[in-house]
């Protein structure tokens, strides 16, 4: 069984998420920055989810998109495809990086060239809500499968009572700690 971290503001709640029944090791993932060392001796594959709700900090600020440059700038991806990042985008009308729309959630690749789009084609969806999260970790473990996985939630947080990723296009709706329960749960494969 491995623990998964949630960053709220600035604290950090940890629950159990079991990844893989048949391994006991995890993944480390800094919510600061790219994990470093994400690989083992024995190059086990690892594919990072990240759930990127823009929300005001990418519509008034381009914080996002910043994030998203450093991602791909500074991550340093190994060649060989050992570690994959997949993140999903939404929750703000518009965002300052080329490629990334504000009409609708997208997905993407980071690359050693950039961002590359993988499915555009999502419409507007709440990353507020539980089916929204589970959709995309559904999808990165089909499309993305590895030894390990991490998952990052991008946006604010406001503690254990409010949740994490308000989305204004949905009326500031949120993910709570029930909701990320069900979306892990309902996301991961079954047995896992």
């Amino acid at each position: 069984e491995c623990f998964g971290a949630c960053y709220f503001g600035m604290a950090e709640y940890v629950f159990p998420i079991p990844l893989n029944r048949e391994r006991t090791q995890c993944g480390i993932v800094s919510v600061s920055g790219y994990p470093a060392q994400a690989q083992t001796a024995r190059q086990d594959t690892f594919t990072l989810l990240v759930y990127m709700c823009g929300a005001d900090l990418e519509s008034d600020a381009a914080h996002a998109s910043g994030d998203l440059r450093e991602l791909i700038e500074e991550a340093g991806l190994p060649a060989g495809g050992g570690v994959r990042v997949l993140v999903e985008t939404g929750g703000s009308q518009s965002w300052a990086l080329a490629g990334v729309s504000g009409e609708g959630n997208q997905r993407h690749l980071v690359t050693q060239d950039g961002l590359e789009t993988v499915e555009s084609g999502l419409g507007r969806r709440n990353m507020g809500a539980a089916e929204t999260l589970a959709d995309f970790i559904r999808y990165g473990i089909s499309h993305y499968p590895a030894d390990r996985y991490g998952l990052v939630l991008w946006d604010h947080g406001s503690g254990p009572l409010l949740g994490v990723c308000f989305d204004p296009l949905f009326d500031g709706d949120s993910l709570t700690l029930s909701e990320l329960s069900q979306a892990l749960s309902d996301g991961l494969p079954a047995g896992e």
